[in-house]
């Protein structure tokens, strides 16, 4: 498939991830939406390389989200997890159904296998508004 320019130009300068159900939204640098192309295995392993990623969200009382990180074996990640009542935490799990933590707000590791990792954020009481950011390196 061919892209235009101003295609191109869209997913180079693209600066956070947003994630909306199972639906993977690219926002770029002028605050221009598209979704990630299906067809995209570099870009994904791409965008997931890059440095700072934010994800901000919000679940209801009793609820949890999840959110996909794609990372290659011996990368590092890191995930802090922030909410104005101090009540978010997430659990994660490796694309091997390993647990490598839980209820928790922040956590640092070198990843063991490539793969989806899943990052469960539930809310220790009532609603929560929370702000993940996580880098991979």
């Amino acid at each position: 498939m061919q892209r235009t320019p101003e295609a191109r130009s869209f997913y180079t300068q693209i600066s956070r991830i947003a994630f909306v159900g199972s639906a993977i939204l690219l926002v770029n640098s002028w605050g221009a939406i598209a979704p990630l192309p299906a067809h995209s295995a570099t870009l994904k392993q791409n965008l997931s390389t890059q440095n700072l990623q934010i994800i901000e969200g919000a679940i209801a009382p009793n609820e949890s989200k999840e959110h996909l990180i794609f990372g290659s074996a011996r990368q590092t990640l890191t995930i802090n997890l922030a909410s104005a009542q101090v009540n978010a935490v997430f659990t994660l799990i490796a694309p091997d159904g390993k647990i490598l933590a839980s209820n928790t707000t922040s956590w640092i590791g070198s990843l063991q296998t490539t793969g989806q990792y899943r990052v469960i954020i539930s809310s220790t009481r009532g609603g929560a508004i929370y702000s993940m950011r996580y880098t991979l390196r």
